[in-house]
């Protein structure tokens, strides 16, 4: 089954994946027309075809989906014996963690550009009556529906816009959530919430942060994608980890900025300002991560040293004099590790370009300068190498 892809081309035509990303994903919400065709493929090519079909995919985690006696909803993980007797008796059931949806999610991470980890393919089967609570999710959603019919009301959140948490109406109130949401917390879907019912094979894409509540009034399968994708906050937040990590100081405990402590103020403003410097080294080039080429390296090419990489030496081999280096090239949620193989005098211009600040400026007559016996012509063909690896990239 876990072979058997979405083929979410065919989902948004005559409208091209790439041009859904660039001005629909997170930014519209989109219903479209039944497909009936498109779900039965589904159904079929995912081996959903019954409960028991349900029940039997490998690692899922079955929820039982049910309302509290104050009104609030809550879910409860269950095995799947007990979920097939709940489901008998009336009750919604939820199925998360499926590991053979782990193809379906690589191909949705692809199309889209985000890290395959911030997927994650569900499935609601939901009995006739049941509902769901107004809520806001962090995620962008793709429900399609494989079977039966489901009736969702959505409205935009001027409560808590574009939220960074999960909350739905009469659960507390994360604290978090106040920095930026100041009002009433509502208790029920806002009064210009519009009503979308979904037959079988209708699409639905709602960005993240929308309110939405369900309601079901017959047996009801739908298959769920949900796209966590980072924030702009969480991005830059690892930029600026990677690059605080590279300092010890920032790394060591902070045992002493209690009011209690004496001087405390006075190293918290140190702390500060440091970080208003290490945050100035953060460079929109290290963010944007564009392809690199090979290109010609002479003496005067000018390079710095890259914000978002880390350098090591993870063999050596002392009767050749060699080493085998690594260098990691970190984005969020992904980091990719090049190993080269090279003499003790390559590895000294790496650790001396290793030691620069991020952004410090260099050319390869500097490089051969610092690492005693590196011919220039060697100089300039190690940069050309490391620029590969986004060890540095050219100075603009």
């Amino acid at each position: 089954m876990g072979s058997q892809l979405l083929g979410l081309e065919e989902w948004f035509a005559p409208l091209d994946l790439a041009e859904f990303r660039r001005k629909v994903l997170g930014q519209q919400l989109v219903v479209l027309p039944p497909r009936p065709e498109l779900a039965d493929r589904l159904v079929k090519d995912l081996a959903l075809g019954s409960i028991d079909d349900l029940l039997r995919l490998r690692g899922a985690k079955v929820y039982a989906w049910f309302q509290k006696l104050d009104g609030s909803q809550t879910a409860a993980i269950v095995p799947a014996v007990a979920g097939r007797r709940l489901y008998e008796a009336g009750t919604t059931l939820y199925f998360r963690g499926i590991l053979e949806f782990g193809a379906q999610e690589r191909e949705v991470a692809k199309h889209f550009g985000v890290p395959p980890s911030s997927v994650e393919c569900t499935l609601f089967c939901n009995r006739p009556s049941a509902r769901t609570r107004a809520h806001f999710d962090t995620a962008d959603i793709f429900s399609i529906q494989l079977r039966g019919r489901k009736t969702w009301r959505i409205a935009p959140n001027e409560f808590a816009p574009a939220p960074l948490r999960n909350w739905a109406t009469l659960h507390p109130l994360a604290p978090e959530l106040r920095q930026y949401a100041d009002g009433l917390p509502p208790t029920e879907m806002p009064e210009n919430a519009t009503s979308y019912t979904l037959e079988k094979g209708g699409i639905l894409h709602m960005p993240r942060g929308y309110w939405h509540d369900t309601f079901s009034d017959e047996d009801s399968l739908s298959l769920h994608i949900q796209i966590a994708s980072p924030s702009r906050a969480e991005i830059l937040l690892s930029m600026l980890k990677n690059e605080l990590a590279r300092e010890q100081w920032w790394r060591e405990p902070a045992y002493d900025l209690k009011p209690e402590d004496p001087g405390a103020i006075e190293r918290a403003m140190v702390a500060c300002s440091r970080l208003r410097e290490a945050t100035s080294r953060l460079d929109a080039h290290d963010l944007v991560q564009r392809a690199t080429e090979s290109r010609n390296v002479d003496a005067t090419t000018r390079f710095v040293r890259s914000g978002q990489a880390g350098f090591g030496i993870g063999s050596l081999d002392p009767q050749t004099d060699t080493a085998q280096i690594e260098i990691t090239s970190y984005e969020y949620h992904r980091s990719t590790v090049s190993r080269l193989d090279m003499s003790m005098v390559f590895v000294r211009g790496c650790q001396w370009i290793n030691a620069l600040a991020t952004g410090g400026a260099f050319d390869a007559r500097q490089v051969q300068k610092a690492a005693s016996g590196l011919e220039l012509h060697e100089a300039q063909d190690l940069l050309g190498l490391l620029e590969q690896t986004r060890f540095i990239r050219r100075q603009d």
